[in-house]
């Protein structure tokens, strides 16, 4: 086992020992050191991550907003509203509806 020397402000170990009064200083120091080993790991972990996604990003096609309009067809698919108003019975104008009229 090793042992660890460090300084800290004289309010800050006076409130560690406050706090954690009633306990094994050492395990407590021990396990907080830990736990900060873990968040740095996966800190570094999470950063390579980052630049790896950003390194790939520039390799991916770009394109502009008017290479998008016109990849778009240039009528809409509008199938689904070929029986729209012609079946008898129904309101043509389904806002006319109880309950769903804007006016």
């Amino acid at each position: 086992m090793a042992t660890v020397s460090f300084r800290v402000p004289d309010e800050v170990k006076a409130a560690f020992d406050e706090a954690f009064c009633d306990q094994n200083k050492s395990s407590i120091v021990t396990e907080f050191m830990r736990r900060a080993v873990r968040e740095r790991r996966l800190q570094i972990k999470r950063e390579k991550l980052f630049l790896q996604l950003g390194a790939a990003r520039p390799s991916r096609a770009i394109f502009t907003s008017e290479q998008i309009k016109d990849a778009r067809p240039r009528t809409p698919n509008r199938s689904f509203m070929k029986s729209a108003g012609s079946i008898r019975g129904l309101l043509r104008n389904l806002s006319q509806r109880k309950g769903r009229s804007r006016s």
